[in-house]
């Protein structure tokens, strides 16, 4: 019927949403506890639907759905958090998801924002479908401006992105701690995020540095 990539770090949410999904004739094709995989797979996989739970590490959700809505993927994105629904609603929007539901709401209600979402509608409560339309056009269709970095933000983002921790960058660069953490947070700052990994794909996509994270 359709394929659905899960994305929630709880296996028993994750199991419990599966079977609903299966029950209802859709095929989960991956599912996964992890922000960045979450990147990849629905990179790879392209799947109709990525039902995805905002809370999750190594890449937070919202950066999650900027990164695919600016990239080629094509999959509605579905939204979940037992967080603050009221104020992430309206942020997952503005990112780029077509649907949005509360853990605190019934599993049936992920049933109904599914069908929804899949028939081309948005799902977000008390957001009507003209507002969410008008919302998505105004954010989705702004080109932003280019980013511009000093070379001090560049070497610092740089390093970030090869694994380096503030303490580190500190006595490499020959600059304080304090001072590295300033340069790190107006980076987060310039890249609209405060998540590393989202950060530093962002800046990679944007021809900022090369390569991809490294560990050391």
């Amino acid at each position: 019927m359709s394929t659905i990539v899960i994305a929630d770090n709880h296996a028993l949410m994750r199991y419990s949403i599966k079977r609903l999904l299966e029950q209802n004739g859709h095929t989960v094709v991956a599912e996964t506890g992890n922000g960045q995989e979450t990147l990849y797979m629905a990179n790879k996989l392209e799947p109709n639907l990525l039902i995805l739970e905002l809370e999750l590490p190594e890449m937070h959700g919202l950066d999650v759905i900027s990164l695919l809505s600016l990239g080629k993927c094509s999959s509605k994105i579905l939204a979940l958090t037992a967080y603050d629904a009221e104020n992430y609603l309206i942020r997952c929007l503005k990112a780029g998801a077509s649907g949005f539901v509360s853990k605190t709401a019934e599993l049936s209600e992920i049933q109904s924002a599914v069908k929804a979402l899949l028939r081309g509608k948005y799902y977000f409560p008390h957001v009507t479908q003209r507002m969410a339309q008008a919302i998505k056009h105004t954010y989705l269709s702004h080109t932003p401006k280019p980013i511009k970095l000093t070379r001090r933000e560049t070497d610092i983002l740089e390093l970030l992105a090869k694994g380096y921790n503030n303490q580190e960058i500190a006595k490499l660069l020959m600059i304080s701690h304090k001072t590295a953490s300033a340069y790190k947070l107006r980076l987060f700052h310039k890249f609209n995020t405060s998540h590393l990994l989202g950060m530093i794909d962002a800046a990679r996509r944007g021809g900022h540095i090369a390569g991809s994270l490294t560990v050391l």
